[in-house]
């Protein structure tokens, strides 16, 4: 709806986009999981608490570093 997808597809980055069905979907987790060890990423980056644990988590156990952008956190 944003137009990021075709955006992203411009530029010499991989841009993957996953849709939940809800927060708490165990399916987007594997998803995840699998898309950060086979697509050999180093960062997984979040933007608020809930998604820095998730990303600090599936970070465990791969190359894979978690980074947080905190926004109005003071």
């Amino acid at each position: 709806v944003f137009g990021i997808d075709a955006w992203a597809a411009s530029l010499p980055i991989t841009y993957v986009e996953l849709r939940e069905r809800h927060s708490a979907d165990p399916r987007t987790w594997r998803r995840l999981r699998r898309l950060i060890v086979d697509g050999g990423f180093d960062i997984v980056h979040a933007h608020e608490y809930k998604t820095d644990v998730m990303a600090w988590a599936l970070c465990k156990g791969t190359r894979a570093m978690p980074l947080s952008t905190a926004h109005g956190w003071t």
